[in-house]
């Protein structure tokens, strides 16, 4: 995907309701999971309603940044910057982290997932999509993607 492809991504999941309907529908079945393992007495539903848990848990946090980097793209200031991208390797998948200065004496930290590109670590130029109330920029465009944060960001002590 291209920059642009990727920005009209974030754009329709920002305005439809998937992350709702995705959270909706896992905290569903995770309930009707529990409450069938305790009807049954078998353990083996609490098990099975971890992964439900666990993907309502992270739509739930992932959903206000998607949606705050689609108003940011529509009615954000933008600053250039630097962002540090750093990749780790774990035995079955990788993580990606960014690092920003929102302001010269603020730094933040944040997990994120690429949306169709492939980052290559280390420290480029960006464009930072900020938005009035956030102290973090709510968009990250690099030349190759765009970045916004999976989780909230963690301020990086100077």
């Amino acid at each position: 995907m291209n920059t642009k492809e990727q920005i009209a991504a974030i754009q329709s999941m920002a305005r439809g309701s998937h992350m709702h309907w995705l959270k909706g529908f896992s905290v569903v079945l995770c309930a009707a999971l529990l409450a069938f393992g305790i009807y049954a007495g078998q353990l083996q539903y609490f098990m099975f309603a971890i992964l439900p848990a666990l993907i309502a848990y992270s739509a739930h946090q992932t959903g206000p940044h998607i949606r705050a980097a689609s108003r940011a793209l529509r009615s954000g200031m933008q600053m250039q910057g630097l962002v540090e991208i750093e990749v780790e390797d774990s035995s079955d998948s990788q993580t990606f982290y960014a690092t920003v200065a929102s302001e010269p004496d603020q730094k933040w930290r944040f997990e994120f997932i690429p949306l169709g590109w492939k980052p290559a670590a280390g420290q480029m130029q960006a464009t930072l999509y900020t938005l009035h109330g956030i102290s973090w920029p709510a968009l990250i465009e690099v030349q190759a993607g765009v970045i916004y944060p999976r989780y909230t960001p963690k301020p990086v002590r100077l």
